[in-house]
C-alpha cells in the first residue's frame, strides 16, 4: 500500500509542478477530446497553488548567467546627434528591397556593408529554440579558431530554449526573454531561429483562437515576429529560416512558418534573413547535414550555417576585409 501511494503522490507533485505546461498544451490540443481535458486541467489549476517551475527556472538561470556569461562592456559615449529611430547600429542590407544573394552562390548572404562608426563584433546572442543552440556550438568553434587567427575575442552568449517558440508565450515569452537578454547582455549581434515547435492553434489578445494553415494564424506569426525585430533595433538580427523537414507534418509546418517571418523582415532595416534551407537542397531534406531525428542538424550541418552566419557579420580569418558588395 504504502508504494502505491508514494507513486501516487509523486505523480501529483509532478502534475502540479508542471501545471502550466500542461495547461498551455491543453490550449492546443485540437483532439476530439480537447474539450473534456481542458476543462480537467482547468479544473486542477484552479484547486492547486501556483507552481514554483517557472520562477526556479528563471533563478537557475540567473545563477548559470552569473558565473558563465561575461559581463558587457561599458557603454560608450552618446554621439553628438542622435541617430534615426530605424537606423541599426550596423548597417546591414535590406534582404527584401534589394536581395543579398549573389548571383553565382544563391544560397550567400550577404556580407554587412562597411560602416566605419559602427562598433566591431565581439558579443553575439544566440537566442530561440534547440535549432539554434545546435549553431551557437559551432559559432564557438568558429569564435575560438577567430581569437587563435586574430588575437580577438567574439563572445557567444548562449540564451537558446528548448522546445520554445512564439505561439505558446505562457510555456516561454521569447519577446519578455529576449529583451532582458539584451539589456543584460548588450550584444552587437543577435542569432534568433524557431518556428519548428510552433504548430499549434494562437490564442489572441481577444481571448479568440486561430488555427494554423490559416492566413489569421500566417498574420499573427508574422505580428509576433515583428516583436522580436522590434525589441534587437540596438542589434544585428541574423534570423535562421527552418530548413526542409523530413516529417510531412514539420514540413508543411516550415511552409507556414518561413513565409510568415520572410514577411516581419521585408522591411526590417537591422535584420539578415539567412535562407538556411537553400543551402541543404531547398525543399529536398537533406539527410547528410542532418541529425537521426530529422529535424535538427548535424555537426556538419551546423558548422556550415555557422560559417554562413560569420561571413553575413562580416567577420573572416585575415586582418583586411575585402570591400563590401554594391
Amino acid at each position: 500500500m504504502k508504494p502505491l501511494l508514494t507513486i501516487c503522490s509523486l505523480l501529483v507533485l509532478i502534475a502540479w509542478w508542471q501545471k502550466d505546461t500542461l495547461d498551455d498544451r491543453a490550449q492546443t490540443n485540437t483532439s476530439v477530446a480537447a474539450p473534456w481535458i481542458q476543462q480537467a486541467v482547468a479544473t486542477w489549476s484552479s484547486i492547486t497553488p501556483p507552481s514554483p517551475a517557472k520562477a526556479w527556472i528563471a533563478w537557475r538561470d540567473a545563477q548559470l548567467d552569473a558565473w558563465f556569461v561575461p559581463s558587457p562592456p561599458p557603454a560608450a559615449a552618446a554621439p553628438s546627434s542622435p541617430a534615426p529611430k530605424d537606423t541599426p547600429v550596423s548597417s546591414v542590407q535590406s534582404l527584401r528591397k534589394d536581395p543579398p544573394l549573389l548571383a553565382d552562390k544563391p544560397h550567400e548572404p550577404a556580407p554587412i556593408a562597411a560602416n566605419p562608426t559602427a562598433p566591431p563584433i565581439r558579443r553575439i546572442l544566440i537566442a530561440g529554440d534547440s535549432m539554434s543552440g545546435d549553431v551557437g556550438l559551432s559559432l564557438r568553434q568558429l569564435a575560438f579558431q577567430y581569437k587563435k587567427a586574430t588575437g580577438q575575442d567574439v563572445h557567444i552568449i548562449d540564451a537558446h530554449r528548448h522546445s520554445t517558440g512564439l505561439v505558446v508565450p505562457s510555456y516561454y515569452n521569447w519577446p519578455v526573454e529576449l529583451r532582458a537578454a539584451v539589456e543584460k547582455n548588450a550584444p552587437q549581434a543577435i542569432v534568433f531561429m524557431v518556428g519548428a515547435n510552433d504548430g499549434q492553434a494562437m490564442r489572441l489578445a481577444d481571448k479568440t483562437w486561430v488555427k494554423p494553415g490559416t492566413p489569421a494564424w500566417q498574420s499573427e506569426y508574422t505580428r509576433r515576429a515583428d516583436e522580436i525585430t522590434d525589441i534587437t533595433k540596438s542589434s544585428t538580427l541574423i534570423w535562421l529560416d527552418l530548413p526542409s523537414m523530413r516529417s510531412a507534418d514539420l514540413q508543411q509546418r516550415t511552409a507556414q512558418v518561413n513565409p510568415a517571418i520572410a514577411q516581419s523582415l521585408e522591411d526590417c532595416r537591422h535584420c539578415v534573413y539567412v535562407k538556411t534551407r537553400d543551402f541543404f537542397g531547398g525543399d529536398t531534406y537533406n539527410e547528410s547535414m542532418r541529425s537521426k531525428d530529422g529535424v535538427h542538424y548535424n555537426r556538419t550541418g551546423a558548422n556550415h550555417v555557422a560559417s554562413e552566419i560569420w561571413k553575413a557579420l562580416g567577420l573572416s580569418f585575415i586582418q583586411s576585409a575585402a570591400p563590401p558588395r554594391s
